[in-house]
């Protein structure tokens, strides 16, 4: 009788192992937690900002950036919609704030690459109202106080009832923000509102 019961038992335990097992193995998935395929990347940081100072010690720029990717072996970040909030040399004119919807940035930080829908813009400014530069691919040197577009660019002021006061449509443009000087290349088209005109 004791060897029926022991065999029992131990049917029992075997029956219960096997289903623990098979529990197990059809869902260990769901309990797993998930693992993204990371295309190679090194390391991804969410919610990312940066400062860059210049040499002088004084800030140059703020980056922020919802996503940031490291990519093994790269000597760049890759950033995900990024809005760098450049500073002027004087403390009283108004920081440029640029946006995209992709950029790079060195691991120095000392150059930053944009693309996609890139938008500068600045509030106004003494005489001088809201300005605004639209392109789809920009280099921004914040240390060198350069921007360049490597592609079609438009610049533009606004009034104050926002209507443009003028615009200026080029091949290419290089703004050297720290020397106060544009430089616009290829053919460059420009409109003024009536009795803005020079």
């Amino acid at each position: 009788m004791g060897s029926a019961r022991t065999y029992r038992i131990g049917l029992a335990v075997t029956g219960l192992a096997l289903l623990a097992w098979l529990i197990w193995h059809n869902l260990s998935g769901e309990f797993r937690p998930l693992v993204e395929a990371s295309g190679g990347e090194a390391q991804r940081i969410d919610a990312a900002r940066s400062w860059q100072y210049d040499e002088a010690g004084q800030l140059a720029y703020r980056l922020d950036s919802p996503q940031v990717v490291d990519r093994e072996g790269r000597d760049r970040y890759r950033l995900d919609s990024p809005v760098a909030r450049i500073i002027d040399t004087d403390r009283d004119t108004p920081p440029w704030q640029v946006s995209a919807n992709i950029g790079w940035i060195e691991r120095t930080g000392g150059t930053v690459d944009l693309e996609g829908d890139v938008l500068a813009q600045r509030a106004p400014h003494e005489m001088t109202g809201r300005l605004e530069m639209r392109t789809e691919a920009m280099q921004v040197r914040p240390n060198d106080r350069r921007a360049q577009s490597s592609a079609p660019a438009t610049l533009l002021e606004r009034q104050a009832d926002g209507e443009p006061r003028w615009t200026s449509d080029s091949e290419r443009l290089t703004l050297d923000w720290g020397g106060e000087r544009l430089t616009q290349t290829g053919t460059v088209r420009d409109v003024y509102r009536t009795g803005d005109a020079p």
